[in-house]
């Protein structure tokens, strides 16, 4: 069952990395749904860039995260300062995160902020973890999976969502504990969720193999429901499991709501291949990168 002889230090680090890169690649063409847009105004998108003036987060920079992104930062930090998931915690500094913030506020944001949770089938809200998970390694399953969900529940607290962070969070213990990505997947299938069938998300991945990638994800659909987004996370770790590089770029390229789909598959990819497979170049321009340097200093 074991694969490659990577650290389980290295693998946290990639855990956090990958997830927190990937999002930051998707930043400058967050949520363009025309994949010929992509193209025509960026090109091949294989560097962190910024986003247009006209785009959903005109105010970032290269090197930004999106919201999805800024939210699994404070997450981290409130990990780091704690030492723990603390709901409360994490509740206060997210809630602080929007006051003054200059960036786009999707809708389950808004409605949390007005009444203290919304039921968004989104996830966005599910695959901000990989602090978690790295945070909790060495916890019993039970517990992370129980921090994981309440974590989601917080801003979409709805089944499907809930059930996607549960899915997320069984594959990448899976690989820590040393299975491939292909078993890890098989692995986290088995459990029985509320609403979600892997099955069913496996036999899209196996239909939509003849199509090119984005052609195979605008079937499933772009969008940022995660009975979308879950399964088009699949088809690419499917193709590009062992080309990381390749898997994050493809995602961007695919458009729609990327950024979500990245930092859940940033996530399982640094974890089998280690922060020694996420480009040294994305790296060096990601701006939370002393804060994650920080974070990872206080799992030893």
């Amino acid at each position: 069952m074991s694969h490659s002889p990577i650290s389980e230090e290295d693998r946290l680090a990639g855990i956090v990395y990958g997830s927190l890169v990937a999002d930051s690649l998707a930043l400058g063409a967050h949520w363009i749904y025309d994949q010929e847009e992509i193209r025509r105004k960026f090109g091949r998108v294989t560097d962190l860039f910024a986003p247009l003036p006209d785009s959903y987060h005109p105010k970032k920079e290269r090197g930004d995260q999106t919201h999805y992104g800024d939210q699994t930062v404070v997450l981290m930090e409130s990990l780091r300062e704690v030492g723990d998931f603390n709901r409360e915690h994490f509740l206060t500094a997210w809630k602080n995160l929007w006051v003054d913030y200059p960036d786009y506020f999707d809708h389950a944001t808004k409605e949390t902020l007005a009444t203290g949770g919304s039921h968004s089938e989104e996830l966005g809200g599910a695959a901000r973890i990989a602090p978690l998970i790295a945070r909790m390694s060495d916890r019993p399953l039970e517990d992370l999976l129980g921090a994981a969900r309440e974590q989601t529940a917080l801003t979409h607290n709805s089944p499907i969502a809930l059930d996607a962070a549960e899915f997320l969070v069984r594959i990448v213990r899976a690989i820590i504990e040393g299975a491939t990505i292909e078993r890890a997947i098989k692995i986290a299938s088995v459990t029985e969720y509320a609403v979600i069938t892997p099955a069913d998300y496996q036999k899209q991945v196996e239909d939509l193999r003849d199509l090119e990638t984005g052609e195979a994800l605008q079937r499933i659909g772009l969008s940022c429901p995660a009975a979308k987004a879950l399964p088009a996370v699949l088809v690419l770790l499917d193709r590009y499991a062992h080309e990381p590089e390749t898997a994050l770029i493809e995602n961007v390229m695919a458009g729609g709501d990327s950024a979500a789909r990245a930092l859940a598959l940033g996530m399982i990819l640094g974890a089998y291949h280690g922060k020694g497979a996420v480009e040294e170049r994305w790296v060096k321009a990601l701006k939370s990168a002393p804060r994650i340097e920080a974070f990872l200093a206080t799992l030893g």
